[in-house]
């Protein structure tokens, strides 16, 4: 939170303890900026309700992080929070290859990428994400059969930063190969003290 720690997850890490907890955080912090107390008014009061364990949720489920406010009088007094389950409905690994578009190709963790990359062997995961609304969506990946997941996100927590960056499956090679581990280094680079001081 002091932004001397940042957090790169990859791939399956979306169900990793430290991403998880990152992602509690910063929900916590949308509901109080979302809800906030108003002078002279009683405090909102906040129930955090967790995920009943990893689990994937259905496509009809209702998306976390969700909020439940409910009024005293004209304000906003209970707010009934339910974490992100930081899963998604579907996911697919029979290696099928993905299109990975750049939605923001000025940004830092973009540089030195084409427009578009095709990934041949990797996993599918589908939308909806159960997580909170990025600060910035910089990669956008499809599948030939319809599917989309938002593949590079980017949330500030604090001082510090949480990047997700989601090609991936353990039998497949997409860490050999160049577009992945160039997404890697300059979200390493970028997130660390080298490109900070820039």
């Amino acid at each position: 939170l002091d932004g001397e720690l940042s957090l790169i997850a990859v791939h399956s890490a979306h169900w990793s303890t430290p991403f998880m907890e990152c992602m509690n955080e910063r929900t916590r912090r949308d509901a109080r900026e979302r809800y906030p107390t108003i002078e002279g008014q009683p405090e909102v009061l906040f129930e955090f309700i967790d995920p009943p364990g990893r689990m994937a949720p259905s496509y009809d489920s209702l998306v976390t992080p969700a909020f439940y406010a409910l009024k005293s009088g004209a304000n906003v007094g209970r707010v009934r929070v339910d974490l992100p389950n930081c899963c998604f409905p579907a996911y697919r690994p029979d290696g099928e290859p993905s299109t990975i578009t750049v939605l923001l190709p000025d940004h830092p963790i973009a540089a030195g990428l084409s427009e578009t990359f095709t990934i041949p062997h990797t996993e599918m995961y589908d939308e909806p994400f159960h997580v909170p609304e990025p600060d910035a969506v910089i990669f956008r990946e499809d599948w030939e059969l319809g599917e989309t997941f938002r593949s590079g996100c980017l949330w500030e927590l604090g001082e510090g930063h949480v990047f997700y960056f989601r090609p991936g499956h353990e039998t497949f090679d997409v860490y050999l190969q160049p577009e992945p581990l160039r997404v890697l280094e300059n979200a390493s680079r970028w997130l660390g003290d080298e490109m900070k001081e820039e």
